[in-house]
Parts: C-alpha cells; structure tokens; sequence
C-alpha cells in the first residue's frame, strides 16, 4: 500500500509555481522580453493611473532571478511620455540587450538599458500611422525586424502612404501600399476611425542579400523584394468560395449590436507550411446560418508571388460552425492545424440554453513536411460550462509541461481555469491535469522565458480591470 502510493505521488503533476506581478497602476498590456541581458526573459507590463487627468503611463519591469521567479513588485519603472501609443523593443545598437522604443504623434524615443534602468538615447522624428496618445497604450508585436542580416532590426512603420523601412536614425526605402480604413458608423452621432495596418512578415529571397516582405491586406498580398524593397508585386487573395469578395465592403461598416445569426465570413493567415522560407496562405470562408459551410484551403508557394490556382489542401466542413487555427502540437517547429468545431443542431442548443454546457470538437492534422492528411490526425472532445457574462473567456496553447506537446488552459465557466496536458493519441487529455483558482474573464498566453527551452509558461492578465497580472510554471509530472 505505501509503494503503491509512492507511485502515485510521483506520477502527480506538482503543485504549479504562481507569482503574482502587482504593478500599482490599471493594467494595459504584458510583454515578455530579455530587458537586462541576462540570458531570460523578463516580464514588462504597460499600467494605467486612469484618476489622473490625463492618464499616468508607464512600464513596470519584473526582472527573471535567473531561474524563472519573479518579485511581487516591480524591480523598477520607466514613466511614458503624453502622447505615447506604443511601445516596442528593437536591436538598434546591434548589441544585446534590445532597446526600447516608444512612439508617438511626432515620431519615436528611444532608451536603452543600463544600471537598472532606461537611459534615453535618441528622438528619431518622422510621420506615422503609429498609435497616439491613447488612454491605454500597447505593445507592438509587429514594429521590428533584421532585414539585412547585420544583427540590427529595422522598422516597419506604417504610414498613409504605405510603410517606411526605417534603422532608427534614417529611412531606408518606402514600400507604396494601400493602408485600409474606414469610418465606423455607430447609433449615436460619435464615430470611430479605424485603420487595417496589413499583418506582414519577412522571408529569404534566393540571390539576396536582403530579406523579402509580404503584406497581407484585406483583399491582396504585396510582395517587396530588392535593394531598397522597390520592387513589388500585387496579387489577390484567393478565394475558394468566392466569399472573400462577397463581404468584402470598405466603405458601410456600422456597428449597430442589431443581433442576427452569424453571417458569412472570411479570413486570412499567412505561414510558412512547407519549410522552404516562403509565405503559404490560408483562406477560410465560411457561409453562416443553421446549415453553415466553412472551408479551409492551404495555397503553397511556389516562387515569391506564385501560387497554384487550385488549394494544394483543402478541408470542407458542413453544419457547424468551425475556428481554424496553426499551432505546433508536437514540437517539431512546423506549424500544424487546428480546427475547432461546435456543431449547430437541437441537442447544441438545448445544452447551451438549458444545462449552460457546450461540447467542442478540436481535430488535429499534423504538417509532415508540407503534406497534410485527408482525415484529422488527433482528435478530442472538450466539454465547456458557460455563463451569463457577456465577456470572453481565457484560452491559450502552450507547451506548459516541457513535453513536446501542444497543451492547453481555458476557462471553464467556474471562475476557475483549467489545464489540459497533450496527448498523443487524443491531442488533449480527457480531464483536466490541474486547475488555477484565478478568474477565467481575461487574457492567457503562452510565453517562452527562455530561448534554450521548449516549455512555456502561462501569463494570465485582465486588460482594463485589474493591477495584478499572474505567471504560472507547471513542473513536468515525474
């Protein structure tokens, strides 16, 4: 009886180390970067003193002992000017740590780290589609890259116009692309304005020295390739169904909380499925209503801006309503698909309606280089319990256990969070490894502290509402 319960002990995950970042101020946004040089990553939180007129801003940085535990108060703190709207770190010096780089109306400061401390370094000035100004300023997760292999990142910055190649001290090339936005129309006489600033990444171009870029836009794909990413090239996004085009209208978009059942839609992502460096696209139309049809096609390619006129993959989906995803579920650094289902019919809606519990299918199909399977790989079936509040629910995926396996943390209608490991034979386990006694109405990512590792840990935050933000590390069941 002892042994047998040794055994058990040790096959038990243990408890999940939680350390609690209290910044003193409304929280914004969460990042994670190696502000000290030290070889792990730290946490630096965006906060918010909203009693002031205007706003206090600043950053509250939360320096990695070395070994992933984290003070309960900020190892310091950096004020932020008026009009900053966002922040973002970049290799400027083209020495370790990044810098940090914070923009505004007029341009960007910069600072770089030394003594505990940022110093400021230089006022770069130019025009921009930059936020500004904004009550709750943000981290730019796409603002920087090093395009031509020099160990520095240059800036991609948005503007009217297109997006200038910047190095921080000078612009570098203009990239002409059409920025899309609109004015939104509301049932009041206010209105907000919003801009469509394209997702974008770099890639290898053959014969280069300098890396490529691609813009994803609403309707087309440009390419930038070249000395000065001069030469560009405009192709349309395809569209399977024809969806895509039918949706698409830039001009009347309102928002009228007039309820309706879900409508048609269509959505873009851009990867690179079969490893050769180039951008594949995903397209994923969907027709709404009760007898939804949603497919899912995969267009590799073949040179820069060449693609086949038919999807090399394709996955069709009937009478349900279906969220695809890209995540690697078995660690081998190629990006795998996730689909998550939730099919329409009587016993969906009496469940959801009566017992406020919904079943999800999540399917899996593995990326083996390149080649996708006809049937799903791994497959299982979350059970979920809802809640009156109209307020979204934490999800992330991650791997929390160091296990090469895609794991997952979501909220389960209990105020509670819960935390699957993967499998490999069901993608997920049936029943939750452990749950975290933190409220589910929030944001959950995954965020790697350091760069010689597979595990993540877990950042669980509540934008707007909250001071405090939570990190968890899940210890490997023995």
């Amino acid at each position: 009886m002892n042994l047998l319960l040794a055994l058990l002990l040790l096959a038990a995950p243990t408890d999940p180390d939680l350390h609690r970042l209290e910044t003193g101020g409304i929280i914004a946004d969460i990042t994670v970067e190696d502000v000290n040089n030290s070889g792990r990553r730290d946490v630096v939180i965006l906060a918010v003193d909203t009693s002031s007129e205007p706003p206090l801003r600043w950053l509250a940085v939360f320096l990695n002992d070395g070994e992933d535990r984290f003070p309960r108060l900020p190892s310091f703190t950096h004020a932020l000017r008026a009009d900053a709207g966002g922040v973002f770190f970049a290799e400027k010096s083209g020495t370790a740590p990044r810098e940090l780089v914070v923009v505004g109306q007029a341009g960007a400061d910069v600072y770089g780290y030394s003594d505990n401390g940022w110093t400021h370094q230089s006022a770069p000035r130019f025009t921009s589609l930059y936020p500004a100004g904004f009550r709750f300023p943000r981290f730019l997760s796409q603002a920087a890259t090093d395009l031509t292999g020099d160990g520095r990142e240059e800036w991609i910055i948005p503007t009217t116009d297109g997006f200038t190649i910047h190095n921080g001290e000078e612009p570098l090339g203009v990239i002409p692309s059409a920025i899309g936005g609109y004015l939104q129309e509301t049932d009041t006489p206010a209105s907000r304005m919003i801009y469509h600033i394209p997702e974008w990444k770099a890639f290898p171009v053959e014969g280069h020295a300098r890396k490529g870029l691609v813009f994803l836009g609403e309707q087309h794909i440009q390419f930038a390739t070249g000395a000065d990413w001069g030469e560009t090239q405009r192709i349309p996004i395809p569209s399977p169904r024809g969806i895509l085009d039918r949706t698409f209208n830039p001009v009347r978009r309102r928002d009228d909380r007039q309820p309706r059942p879900p409508g048609a839609s269509a959505q873009t992502r851009i990867h690179d499925f079969t490893g050769n460096g180039l951008p594949d696209i995903l397209v994923m139309e969907t027709e709404g209503g009760m007898n939804a049809q949603s497919v899912t096609a995969l267009y590799f390619a073949q040179d820069v801006g060449v693609y086949p006129d038919e999807p090399d993959a394709i996955f069709e989906r009937q009478g349900s309503f279906v969220q695809p995803s890209v995540a690697d579920i078995d660690g081998d650094d190629m990006p795998d698909l996730l689909f998550v289902e939730a099919p329409f019919g009587v016993r969906f809606l009496v469940n959801y309606f009566v017992r406020n519990r919904v079943t999800l299918r999540v399917e899996a199909y593995q990326n083996r280089n390149g080649q996708f399977g006809k049937s799903p790989d791994l497959s299982t079936q979350v059970s979920l319990t809802t809640n009156d509040e109209d307020r979204d629910q934490a999800f992330a995926l991650g791997d929390f256990f160091g296990d090469d396996r895609m794991g997952a943390v979501f909220g389960n209608g209990d105020n509670r969070l819960a935390v699957f490991r993967g499998s490999e034979t069901q993608l997920l386990e049936s029943a939750p490894v452990t749950t975290l006694d933190l409220s589910p109405y929030g944001i959950a990512r995954a965020v790697r502290l350091c760069a010689q590792t597979t595990q993540d840990a877990l950042l669980v935050y509540w934008p707007g509402e909250r001071t405090d933000a939570v990190l968890v590390r899940f210890d490997p069941p023995a």
